[in-house]
């Protein structure tokens, strides 16, 4: 995406997305291509998609595993016979001769550096939706993958005493892949820009990963997709190329243990889906996702925390480092200006979080609040919508006396405190789009806050 054009982190559709994906995720995806095409009609050979994403040139997998994929992948006709031929990948990965629909157990390494068996199980979607979908889309992914530790469980009853995991109400952020299968009405170029999509959709809901993986699946081959902040990656494969059948192994495992390039340490996902957020030395504990940006470009997500002194968290993808911090230390007196608590930027030696897909590499920034407050926008009569606005003037006058431009005044930039009849006005300066200071390079919206001085001798 063009560097830092994105809106608002607070802006929320109206009304739920009911397509299968919406034209500004398509947008977005045509912004992040490498050229002039668009993101899904860019195909990635496979030795750079390999050499791109670390996977081994070489053939790890034994002659007969590649010969009993091959007969499988014969008749893929249905998203059912997808759902097989992964379950017997991750079969073939194990070492084991079970039925290829039971679930397969893995040693993975969570966040937090421990060893844990996971047992991933690839399931055929049908008319299934998945619950707590970002920005309320009707996107419906035709494969998922899921661990069954980590799904709902219902409870015991009086006359069954064991406890089994209930799927069909999975959530976005408790699947681990999603995958598109070739519909009647599609053609493969917008199958396969479903696909893409779906990851879009699906990174939001993950904040605890930097990339995440995704399928499109044909009766006559496959491609294997990679999506982050600055980008998504494709590579179009056939089901009859041996070479093409030893990557999909490779890519199957990656699901089942990810690459340290694909997780951020700091946050651990819960099964409820709430994310334990560390900064420094601190963690949060259970912090919900309060609102989200768009997921190729900044992906800015918003945490609420439940800890008094910081009941916010922040975090971007940026393409160059954020004044932000140092802005907010120079305006640290003006009132009702966001204060910052605590931040770190995740660019450098082993604090790395970035995402390297795309044209510009985007690394994490993230930022803990110590206001929260409500949007301008849900003032209850146009008396207290009034006051409200003097109270953002005298803010604004406050900034200029400590030569300080913001550029970025809208409704989801002015929160007022609760309750409302002790509330003032807020300059959010956080929430909306990034500073830039006068050493900045201007996107094409602009910088959002500059010095006054340098705004003068621009104009002289």
């Amino acid at each position: 995406m063009t560097d830092e054009a994105s809106t608002s982190t607070t802006e929320q559709h109206a009304a739920p997305i009911r397509d299968h994906y919406a034209p500004h995720v398509r947008e977005e995806m045509a912004l992040s291509s490498d050229g002039d095409d668009p993101a899904w009609e860019q195909n990635t050979p496979i030795d750079k998609f390999r050499e791109k994403f670390n996977f081994l040139s070489t053939n790890t997998r034994t002659q007969e595993d590649i010969d009993t994929l091959a007969s499988l992948s014969e008749n893929i006709a249905t998203a059912e016979d997808c759902q097989k031929l992964l379950n017997a990948v991750g079969k073939l990965l194990q070492g084991t001769t079970d039925s290829p629909d039971a679930p397969t157990p893995r040693l993975m390494q969570n966040a937090k550096g421990s060893q844990r068996a996971v047992a991933i199980r690839f399931r055929a979607q049908g008319s299934r939706l998945l619950r707590r979908p970002p920005e309320g889309t009707f996107c419906r992914p035709d494969i998922v993958a899921y661990n069954p530790e980590e799904a709902p469980v219902s409870a015991s009853t009086r006359n069954n005493t064991q406890e089994y995991v209930r799927t069909d109400d999975l959530t976005w952020a408790q699947v681990e892949v999603t995958a598109k299968y070739l519909s009647a009405q599609d053609t493969p170029e917008t199958s396969l820009a479903k696909a893409i999509t779906y990851t879009c959709y699906h990174l939001l809901s993950r904040p605890d990963r930097v990339i995440v993986p995704g399928f499109y699946f044909g009766p006559e081959g496959f491609s294997l997709i990679f999506t982050g902040a600055s980008g998504t990656c494709h590579t179009e494969l056939e089901w009859t190329n041996r070479d093409h059948l030893q990557l999909l192994c490779d890519f199957v495992e990656r699901i089942f243990k990810p690459s340290p390039q694909m997780i951020d340490p700091h946050i651990v996902r819960n099964t409820d889906d709430t994310f334990d957020v560390t900064l420094k030395t601190k963690t949060y504990p259970r912090c919900k996702i309060l609102s989200l940006g768009r997921a190729l470009g900044r992906r800015t997500t918003i945490f609420t925390t439940g800890d008094p002194d910081a009941p916010i968290i922040k975090e971007q993808y940026l393409t160059s480092p954020s004044p932000e911090a140092r802005i907010l230390e120079e305006v640290g007196g003006v009132p009702d200006v966001f204060g910052l608590l605590d931040h770190e930027e995740y660019r450098t030696g082993e604090l790395v979080v970035g995402c390297t897909i795309g044209k510009k590499p985007r690394f994490k920034i993230r930022l803990a609040l110590r206001d929260k407050g409500t949007s301008i926008k849900e003032s209850q009569t146009p008396e207290e919508f009034l006051i409200l606005m003097y109270d953002l003037l005298e803010v604004a006058e406050c900034l200029h006396e400590k030569d300080v431009l913001h550029r970025d005044w809208s409704p989801n930039n002015v929160l007022f405190r609760e309750p409302r009849h002790k509330g003032t006005a807020r300059l959010d300066l956080l929430f909306g789009r990034t500073f830039a200071g006068p050493e900045s390079r201007s996107s094409r919206h602009g910088v959002v806050i500059n010095r006054l001085s340098n705004t003068r001798d621009s104009l002289s």
